[in-house]
């Protein structure tokens, strides 16, 4: 049994407990789901009387509970649902797959001996020994760091994906619940975020690894050099490709703090776009009112 086929078993394994546990919990909060359902009761009376009082022709607003009371009595559904496309992107080893593609950064660049002149021949065959001498062992260092790097992100965030989606688990039935009442509308819009954020924590380290193993492959792959300059800059290229990759590798120990940032940045562009919507509807209204 190689390597390869170990990690994926042990992959194997990590999601399958993760998902008896989730099955687990979801055993439990079916008992609290039960004592959770006279809260949304409440808060739908609350809601329907609310309506009735103040906007009888209101028909929406009978109904408009019925969407989270569907998520309320399916939670389960939501969460397996994540949890599922987080998996999903586990039945491999990405790393190990996108070594592949360096295979062939340090091989020596075909030349066509008819095409290319004796000029470019030797600029290309320099740029390779350079290449060779000085950067190959660095940078097969920096992708032996990285693959460790990713392995240790992956068993990191699995495990803090594990315990943060059990507590999600056992109180999303409360979370969605409380939002039946006015006080706590949004309370379920802060659960379904944390949940897509702790599953968006292996897919994000999937694509830090493809970003990194890329951009080498675009200043590393075998290319004719046709001059001093061009070799000059090829190498500059490579040296810059390296200092990137070294961010690669510090960049898996942020990955959570990444997900909550493009998850808080993107609520708050939400909410600006909101502002300016109002800002302008009140310009508009000015505008036809004559300032009134």
């Amino acid at each position: 049994m190689d390597g390869t086929t170990v990690l994926l078993r042990l992959k194997e394994l990590l999601n399958e407990f993760i998902y008896d546990m989730i099955d687990t919990v979801f055993t439990y909060g079916d008992v609290m789901l039960s004592t959770f359902k006279w809260i949304a009761f409440i808060g739908v009376l609350i809601k329907i009387l609310y309506n009735f009082y103040y906007s009888p022709n209101d028909y929406w607003g009978y109904i408009s509970w019925l969407p989270l009371a569907a998520l309320l009595f399916h939670y389960d559904v939501v969460v397996i649902a994540f949890f599922e496309w987080s998996k999903e992107l586990d039945n491999r080893i990405s790393v190990l797959e996108n070594f592949e593609k360096t295979k062939h950064f340090f091989e020596s660049t075909e030349l066509d001996y008819e095409e290319n002149s004796m000029f470019q021949i030797g600029m290309t065959i320099l740029t390779d020994i350079i290449k060779s001498a000085i950067f190959e062992g660095v940078v097969r260092l920096l992708l032996f760091l990285g693959f460790i790097g990713s392995m240790i992100a992956y068993f990191y965030l699995k495990i803090k994906m594990f315990f943060k989606l059990l507590i999600l688990t056992l109180f999303g039935p409360l979370n969605i619940s409380l939002s039946f009442l006015n006080e706590f509308k949004g309370n379920y819009i802060g659960w379904l975020t944390k949940l897509i954020e702790v599953c968006t924590y292996i897919p994000l380290i999937y694509l830090v690894d493809y970003i990194g193993i890329e951009m080498l492959d675009k200043v590393f792959s075998p290319r004719v050099i046709s001059s001093g300059s061009e070799m000059a800059e090829t190498l500059t290229r490579q040296v810059l490709g390296i200092i990137f990759y070294v961010g690669i590798i510090f960049m898996y120990l942020s990955i959570p703090g990444l997900v909550k940032y493009a998850l808080t940045q993107g609520a708050a562009a939400v909410g600006n776009g909101k502002k300016v919507a109002a800002l302008a509807m009140l310009a508009a209204r000015k505008v036809m009112t004559g300032g009134v």
